[in-house]
């Protein structure tokens, strides 16, 4: 996940960088560094991001089903 994509499913989920920062276990530091390509994503916090983006899709799909 770029940093430009951490930024947009933030902002989706209606996530400051303060409570993304808390719902990843991190710093909110770490969340600005990632969203400007300061520091590369870890495996472990993209792990966590890429869960995160499939229950928005999943949700989307649950949604059109219903």
């Amino acid at each position: 996940m770029t940093g430009e994509e951490l930024k947009q499913l933030r902002k989706k989920l209606g996530y400051s960088q303060w409570a993304m920062a808390k719902r990843l276990g991190i710093s909110q530091g770490s969340i600005t560094n990632y969203e400007n390509e300061y520091t590369a994503i870890p495996e472990d916090i993209n792990k966590k991001l890429e869960g995160m983006k499939f229950d928005i899709i999943a949700d989307k799909i649950m949604e059109e089903i219903l």
